[in-house]
C-alpha cells in the first residue's frame, strides 16, 4: 500500500480516537463537596451565629442625648419638686473636689409639715456635714436664701469652732410660726469666709424647713409628737436628748408613732404614741410640747396601757405616766397615774377648767417603777379636748 493511502486512514484514525474521548468524558462522574450531616450544621450555624455576635460587638455604640431637668415654680415662688441629681461632666470623680460643698444629714427638729399653732416659737435643727476641701471656720454662716423667714434673722453663725472636711455640725435657728394657717417654707443656704454663697451637694441645693401652721380648740399630742422635745434620764445625771421617731433597741430610750399594733387588751390599735425610758433601773422619758393657750371646757384625755408581746402578753411593764405642764421657768404635775400590766386599758379624763387661759408647754412622762424591763408604755389617743 502506498503512503497516499496510508494518510487518510491516520486521519480518520484521529479523528475517531476524539469522538471517543468526548464520549467518554460525558460520561465521567463530576467532583462535588460531601453534603453535611446534622452536627456539622449545627456547628455551622453556630459558628455564623457567633461571627454575628462579634461584628454587632464591633459596632461603635449610638450615643443618647440627655438634658437637666429642673424644678417648676408655682405662682408663689416656692418650689413644687426638688431637682433630679444628673450627672454633668463636673460631677464625675475625675473632676477637681469643690472646696465649700455641704451634705445634709437630717433633720434634727421639726420634721417637715409639722403642725403648729399660729404664733408658736421653734427651734428648727439641722445636721450637716462639711462634704468639700475646706474647714468651715466661725467666718461661716447659715443665711437666708428664699420663702417665709418666720420671724428669723437674715443670717446666723453655723459654728464656733473648726469643722474640718468629713465631719458634721448641727446648726439652729429661732422662728415663729405666722398667725395665718397654711403652709409654709423657709429655705436656707450656707456662705463662706468671702461671702460666697454655697448649699447641699455640687448644685448647691438648699436646705429648709416647712410647717404646717393650724388653728384648732384642742391638741392632738399623737399628731404634734414629732414637734416636741424628747429626752430620757435617771435621776441625778444630764438628760439625754432623743430623736423622735429613733430606733426600738437605742438603750437612750425612744419616742415614735406605732401604727397596727397589739395592745395590752388584744385589741388592735390605730396610731399610738409609744414611749419606752431609758434602759436603766427608775428611768424616764419626756416630751415638752410647743406652747398651748388652755380654753374654757379644756379636758386631757388619753387611755394608756401597755403594747403586748408576740404572745399577746406585755411581761413585767410597770410605770407612772405623767401629765405635767411648764409655764415661764415652772413645771407643775397636773396628774399622775401608776399602771402595770394587767390586761385592762387606763381611761383617764382631767379637767383643766383651772388654766384656762394660760398658755403652757404639756410635758408627757413616763417613769420606770425599778427596772425598765417591758416598759413599752403607749399613749393612746392622748389630747386636749372642748
Amino acid at each position: 500500500m502506498s503512503n497516499s493511502n496510508k494518510r487518510p486512514m491516520i486521519g480518520l484514525s484521529f479523528v475517531l480516537l476524539a469522538g471517543a474521548l468526548v464520549l467518554a468524558a460525558c460520561h465521567m462522574p463530576v467532583r462535588t463537596t460531601p453534603a453535611q450531616s446534622g452536627i456539622d450544621l449545627i456547628a455551622t450555624y453556630a459558628a455564623q451565629t457567633v461571627q454575628a455576635q462579634l461584628t454587632e460587638v464591633s459596632k461603635p455604640p449610638v450615643p443618647t442625648p440627655f438634658s437637666t431637668p429642673s424644678a417648676t415654680i408655682n405662682p408663689t415662688g416656692q418650689p413644687t419638686g426638688e431637682p433630679q441629681q444628673t450627672t454633668t461632666p463636673g460631677d464625675t470623680p475625675e473632676s477637681t473636689p469643690s472646696c465649700n460643698v455641704a451634705k445634709f444629714v437630717k433633720d434634727l427638729t421639726i420634721p417637715d409639715d409639722t403642725a403648729l399653732p399660729p404664733g408658736t416659737p421653734f427651734k428648727k435643727t439641722w445636721r450637716l456635714q462639711n462634704d468639700g476641701t475646706c474647714s468651715w471656720s466661725p467666718q461661716y454662716r447659715l443665711v437666708y436664701y428664699k420663702g417665709d423667714k418666720m420671724g428669723a434673722p437674715d443670717s446666723i453663725q453655723l459654728t464656733n469652732k473648726i469643722i474640718t472636711p468629713g465631719n458634721t455640725v448641727d446648726v439652729s435657728v429661732d422662728m415663729i410660726a405666722p398667725d395665718t394657717a397654711g403652709t409654709y417654707r423657709s429655705e436656707w443656704k450656707l456662705s463662706g469666709e468671702s461671702n460666697e454663697i454655697f448649699g447641699v451637694g455640687s448644685k448647691g441645693n438648699p436646705i429648709w424647713v416647712q410647717v404646717q401652721v393650724v388653728t384648732e380648740s384642742g391638741l392632738d399630742f399623737v399628731s404634734r409628737a414629732s414637734s416636741a422635745q424628747w429626752r430620757s434620764g435617771i435621776a441625778n445625771e444630764a438628760p439625754t436628748d432623743l430623736v423622735f421617731g429613733g430606733d426600738l433597741n437605742d438603750p437612750n430610750g425612744v419616742a415614735r408613732i406605732e401604727n397596727g399594733v397589739k395592745l395590752e387588751n388584744g385589741r388592735i390599735s390605730g396610731k399610738v404614741l409609744l414611749t419606752y425610758p431609758k434602759h436603766q433601773n427608775n428611768s424616764w422619758i419626756s416630751g415638752t410640747y410647743q406652747p398651748y393657750t388652755i380654753h374654757k371646757g379644756n379636758h386631757f384625755e388619753a387611755r394608756l396601757s401597755f403594747l403586748a408581746n408576740q404572745d399577746g402578753t406585755c411581761g413585767a411593764g410597770k410605770v407612772t405616766y405623767e401629765l405635767r405642764y411648764k409655764e415661764g421657768d415652772n413645771v407643775l404635775t397636773l396628774g399622775s397615774w401608776q399602771k402595770s400590766c394587767d390586761g385592762t386599758l387606763l381611761h383617764v379624763d382631767l379637767d383643766l377648767s383651772r388654766l384656762q387661759g394660760k398658755t403652757v408647754q404639756f410635758i408627757l412622762t413616763v417613769r420606770s417603777d425599778g427596772s425598765a424591763v417591758d416598759d413599752w408604755a403607749i399613749w393612746n389617743s392622748p389630747q386636749i379636748t372642748d
